[in-house]
């Protein structure tokens, strides 16, 4: 792997990073960057790539089931970090 990663590198490197952080039930999920898993709290993550617009976090724990928007974060390890606390 030498160069700019692919985005299925590029996920597989954020999965690793989430899982090694104690987020369980960690996969990637299509061609682009997109991982879905469970954070240490265990709410429901989503961490996913918009090019051009930033990372972004779908998190899913709350007693309501309501889904909470977070992003956008300009590096995917602010939105990593971001989805290890929810």
């Amino acid at each position: 792997m030498y160069g700019v990663p692919t985005p299925a590198e590029q996920a597989a490197a954020i999965a690793l990073h989430l899982r090694a952080r104690g987020a369980t039930a960690v996969c990637t999920v299509g061609d682009g960057v997109k991982i879905v898993g469970r954070a240490p709290s265990g709410a429901l993550i989503e961490l996913y790539e918009r090019p051009g617009h930033g990372y972004h976090i779908r998190r899913r724990g709350t007693p309501t089931g309501v889904t909470e928007y977070l992003g956008p974060f300009v590096s995917w390890k602010e939105a990593a970090a971001s989805a290890l606390r929810a």
